[in-house]
């Protein structure tokens, strides 16, 4: 009886135990847990955020550095056969940041980094910071004393497999960005990046002088962008003297930033057409000014003979002025200023077939050469150009598909660019021909940093006699 009790009594002990060891570690195993489910959690999120595609608002980028309108629009459309993630474009960002000399300067010199995140509040745009607590919507950083700033913006887009890249940069870095080989490099990091491999860190730059050196004696603050008259969109177009004489009117007063002792009085209606320079003594204006108009009359002279009677066209002007050190054999190259023009020409509706638009693209390239030879241009360089020939470059676009020589995964759909003539070894002037989504566009571009007094005058004299010559050959 008394084993039976004890037995019992031992029963309950270790009943008792068993229950009390549940009730205390029942705490411990449950917090235990719990930490494991929140760090599992955490894991998760951090994994989602870094490898999910990118959400409807976040697939159109603009990737700029800006401040007022001093920036050169540089678009792309990157289209791929996997879907782009958040971490991707933020990685490639990044080793595109630290590849380009000023930015690294910029971001790494203080220790930072460069990360795409998400912006906690807004949903519908991620940003490019330096750092992690910030007060504002941009990333400044300084170059050479004034602030810039490196933005992203997301608005809608179409696929989680393709992205629209808007690069905006002024002056002073557009000799970087502009440069084939950043964009190239991005395209690659991209390729790189969505094949598990690490974006690869070997862009070598052609100039042989950083460009704070380069700038150094030219202030930021005194360069000015000007973009002319608003797009002439529905508008019927009888003559190109109309969209000339606003232009010329917003820019024959223009003064050059580094006050050139040149001024020009341009006279444009339907009969007459006559372009002054006078000499340094007299001088008011600007050499800027005198080249954008010849250029550009020359242009719309010629295009001209192409339009339709009472056609609606699209014609808008955008209007660049570069001031930059040009350096050639580690010298600084004759000129200080030099002008990008770019002008786009849509005439979708006049062509029926790809045969009439290279034909008539071939046709107005080849009368802008003839303009320039009947000036005696060519003669005129001698004296300063080793190969006066290829100071006029020709070039026919259909497509972008020979934009990246390499084969990658990522494909360029499209391709907007002003055609930035200050490289080595770069044609004087440069006529682009080239077929967007079925729109006629014609990307002009003279450098005036490659022009010395007597080519400048004798560019002038030639283009005015030219333009007389058309105007009689093609009556209004």
């Amino acid at each position: 009886m008394f084993i039976r009790v004890k037995q019992k009594l031992f029963q309950c002990a270790c009943l008792l135990m068993s229950i009390l060891r549940t009730i205390l570690t029942f705490p411990y195993n449950w917090m235990l847990s719990f930490i494991e489910k929140l760090y599992k959690r955490k894991q998760n999120s951090l994994e989602l955020k870094e490898t999910r595609t990118l959400g409807p608002l976040e697939r159109y980028f603009y990737f700029w550095i800006l401040q007022y309108d001093d920036t050169f629009p540089y678009k792309l459309t990157l289209s791929s056969t996997f879907p782009f993630t958040v971490k991707q474009i933020s990685d490639a960002i990044s080793a595109l940041v630290i590849q380009h000399p000023v930015l690294r300067k910029s971001f790494l010199n203080n220790g930072r980094t460069v990360k795409l995140v998400e912006f906690p509040n807004k949903v519908d745009y991620l940003e490019v910071l330096s750092k992690n607590y910030f007060d504002s919507m941009f990333n400044e950083f300084s170059l050479n004393g004034k602030s810039w700033r490196l933005v992203l913006l997301e608005p809608d887009a179409e696929s989680t497999h393709t992205i629209t890249i808007l690069i905006g940069v002024h002056h002073a870095l557009s000799d970087y960005i502009y440069n084939r080989q950043i964009i190239t490099s991005f395209v690659h990091n991209l390729d790189n990046l969505q094949h598990g491999m690490t974006p690869s860190t070997d862009i070598v730059f052609k100039h042989s002088k950083p460009i704070e050196e380069m700038t150094s004696d030219t202030p930021v603050k005194e360069v000015e962008s000007y973009s002319v008259g608003p797009t002439y969109q529905n508008k019927k177009v009888l003559t190109a003297t109309e969209l000339l004489s606003h232009a010329v009117n917003k820019l024959g007063h223009v003064k050059s930033p580094l006050s050139s002792s040149r001024t020009i009085k341009l006279k444009l209606d339907k009969k007459t057409s006559q372009i002054f320079v006078d000499s340094r003594r007299k001088c008011k204006g600007s050499i800027t000014a005198l080249l954008l108009t010849v250029c550009i009359s020359s242009f719309m002279k010629l295009t001209r003979t192409c339009l339709k009677k009472d056609e609606v066209v699209n014609i808008p002007f955008v209007f660049m002025v570069n001031l930059r050190r040009y350096i050639i054999h580690k010298e600084e190259f004759r000129g200080n200023a030099s002008i990008d023009v770019q002008c786009y020409l849509q005439m979708a509706s006049s062509f029926t077939s790809n045969k009439q638009f290279w034909v008539t693209a071939n046709d107005v390239s080849m009368k802008i050469r003839e303009i320039i030879e009947s000036g005696h241009l060519l003669v005129a360089a001698k004296d300063w150009i080793d190969n006066p020939v290829a100071a006029i470059a020709l070039t026919h676009v259909g497509s972008t598909d020979d934009f990246i020589e390499e084969k990658t995964n990522i494909c360029l759909d499209d391709l907007e660019t002003n055609i930035n003539v200050n490289q080595e070894m770069a044609p004087i002037f440069h006529v682009n021909t080239n077929s967007v989504r079925g729109e006629m566009q014609f990307f002009i571009s003279y450098s005036s940093s490659l022009i010395p007094d007597l080519f400048a005058q004798k560019f002038a004299d030639g283009i005015s006699e030219s333009i007389r010559n058309l105007e009689n050959e093609h009556p209004n």
